[in-house]
C-alpha cells in the first residue's frame, strides 16, 4: 500500500466518525436514506494543485468511498464539463493524465447543498484541511463562490482580493487558505451571463498563470 493509499484510508475513517456525528447523517436516518461521504475523485497526488467542489451529489443510495478512485470519470461530471476549456487554458489541467487532485469541501453526500447544516460543515472543515496538508498543493482553485463564502465564515480564508465582471455583478476571488493560493469563480450551473463568466475567469485565470511564472 502506498503511502498516498495509507493516507486515504486514515481519512476514510476519520470522515466516517464525523460523518456519524452530523445532522445529515440524522437526516439519512429520518428519511430512510443511504448517502454517505467520499473523499476524493482523482488518485491523490501530492504537490498537484486541488480542484475544489461544493459536496458529492447523490442519487438513490450510495455507499461510502472504500479506496482510491482513478479519476476517468471526471471529465463527465457537467459542470467540469461546462468549465473544460477554462480550466485547461488557465489551469492547464489535462483530464487523460489527471495532473491534479480533485476533491469537494464538504465530504458529505447530498442530493443538494441545501441540505447541508452549518455543523455539518464544521465537522467536515477540518477532514478537507488534513487533506490539503497531506497534498501541499501548488493551488486551490473553488469552483463555486460558496466555498469561499463559507471558508470565509469560519476564518480560514484570509488576503481575499476580488475581481469583478464589467458590469460589477459577478466576481471571482483570488485569496490564502492555510497558506496556499486560493482562487474561486462562480459555479458553473450559476446564472451568469457568458460576457461575465469569461471577464471572471480570464481576471482570476491570470491571476493563476502569473503564480506559475506563466504570465
Amino acid at each position: 500500500m502506498t503511502v498516498e493509499e495509507q493516507f486515504l484510508q486514515r481519512l476514510l475513517a476519520d470522515t466516517k466518525e464525523k460523518f456519524l456525528d452530523s445532522p445529515v447523517f440524522a437526516e439519512q436516518q429520518l428519511l430512510g436514506r443511504q448517502w454517505n461521504y467520499s473523499v476524493c475523485g482523482t488518485p491523490i497526488q501530492v504537490g498537484k494543485g486541488i480542484l475544489l467542489g461544493i459536496n458529492w451529489s447523490v442519487s438513490g443510495q450510495h455507499e461510502p468511498q472504500t479506496e482510491m478512485p482513478d479519476g476517468k470519470d471526471i471529465p463527465t461530471y457537467n459542470f467540469i464539463h461546462r468549465s473544460r476549456q477554462f480550466l485547461e487554458s488557465y489551469l492547464l489541467l489535462d483530464f487523460d493524465t489527471m495532473n491534479f487532485n480533485y476533491t469537494n469541501l464538504c465530504f458529505f453526500r447530498t442530493p443538494h447543498e441545501i441540505f447541508l447544516r452549518p455543523k455539518d460543515y464544521e465537522n467536515s472543515l477540518p477532514l478537507f484541511r488534513q487533506f490539503v496538508a497531506f497534498v501541499r498543493p501548488d493551488w486551490i482553485f473553488s469552483l463555486s463562490n460558496n466555498n469561499s463564502k463559507i471558508l470565509t465564515q469560519y476564518g480560514h480564508l484570509t488576503d481575499s482580493t476580488n475581481f469583478y465582471d464589467s458590469e460589477l455583478k459577478h466576481k471571482g476571488v483570488k485569496a490564502n487558505l492555510w497558506g496556499y493560493p486560493y482562487f474561486s469563480v462562480p459555479h458553473p450551473n450559476a446564472r451568469v451571463k457568458t460576457k461575465s463568466r469569461n471577464e471572471i475567469w480570464e481576471r482570476i485565470g491570470e491571476q493563476a498563470l502569473l503564480l506559475r511564472g506563466l504570465r
